[in-house]
């Protein structure tokens, strides 16, 4: 018996996901939805906070949660239920200008497919990142799924005007890289591990990655999206602002680690799975298999 028909699942619909794809295949996606569960609510959020609240309250009275958007959205919803005791599992559709993260999981930007994923796939355990703000007055307390990222060309996927990147796509993004290749963006950072050892540089760009993807590149094609540990990249001064020595050997240097301490001398502020976050001093752990989704990775 497929255990689907006993759950019960909430499908958030953002109306603004994939430039309104999203609300005109609604009726589609509502079907299939009904095919596959128990019962079926949706709930279309009339701002962010209201999407953050429905998402929390999913915890308590859904066994899946269903949501379109691209990363930042996926942050979002994973900052909602993280600190829940209980937590959905998650299908989710990609709809952003990036979708870094569903490269990790191998689920198609396209609707049918994606729903395909939900109906078919396997429920894989992944880990998040728990970040505390060490800087701020009251300790504050963020997470998120596949990365941080501070230096260089970090910046670019906040700052990128939203209008832009509807009518672009990523190729926004690309256009702002290239302003930012010239220009000199050096830091020192100072990192402790949870295993005593320590990194101290000076460096254009620092990446925290709990993904194969970043910025639509494979840069880290070996990551494990479950295995309890980040890949840490420090990048070495270089051409470029250090760009391209984040797929140079030995032009980085990679460290895997499940947590650690960051202090670094800039005034930046962190990218978090694309949002723009805090700066200075960071304390960043692995939660270990802490959120389920609907993938197409058979786990063992």
């Amino acid at each position: 018996m497929d255990i689907k028909k006993n759950m019960n699942c909430l499908f958030i619909n953002n109306p603004n996901s994939g430039k309104g794809k999203i609300s005109k295949k609604l009726n589609y996606i509502k079907a299939k939805l009904e095919e596959t569960f128990k019962s079926v609510d949706i709930k279309t959020p009339s701002n962010h906070d209201e999407t953050l609240i429905l998402a929390s309250h999913a915890c308590d009275n859904y066994d899946v949660l269903v949501f379109a958007g691209g990363d930042g959205t996926f942050n979002n919803i994973v900052n909602a239920i993280a600190n829940k005791n209980k937590r959905p599992i998650l299908g989710y559709i990609p709809a952003g200008t990036v979708n870094d993260i569903s490269k990790n999981f191998k689920i198609s930007k396209n609707i049918k497919k994606a729903i395909k994923t939900i109906q078919k796939g396997y429920v894989q355990s992944f880990d998040i990142g728990k970040v505390t703000y060490l800087d701020n007055d009251n300790i504050d307390v963020n997470y998120f799924v596949y990365v941080m990222a501070m230096g260089s060309f970090a910046h670019v996927s906040y700052d990128t005007n939203q209008d832009v990147k509807r009518k672009f796509g990523r190729v926004a993004y690309y256009l702002r890289v290239v302003k930012e290749v010239l220009k000199k963006h050096l830091f020192t950072v100072k990192i402790s591990f949870n295993d005593d050892s320590k990194i101290e540089m000076e460096t254009p760009l620092v990446l925290i990655l709990n993904s194969c993807s970043v910025g639509g590149f494979k840069v880290n094609k070996k990551s494990k999206m479950n295995d309890g540990l980040f890949d840490v990249y420090v990048m070495k001064p270089g051409f470029a602002s250090g760009l391209f020595n984040v797929i140079r050997k030995r032009k980085h240097i990679l460290k895997k680690a499940s947590s650690m301490i960051v202090h670094l001398d800039s005034e930046w502020s962190w990218c978090v799975d694309g949002e723009k976050g805090y700066s200075k001093t960071i304390q960043v752990e692995n939660l270990n298999n802490h959120l389920k989704i609907f993938s197409k990775i058979k786990c063992d």
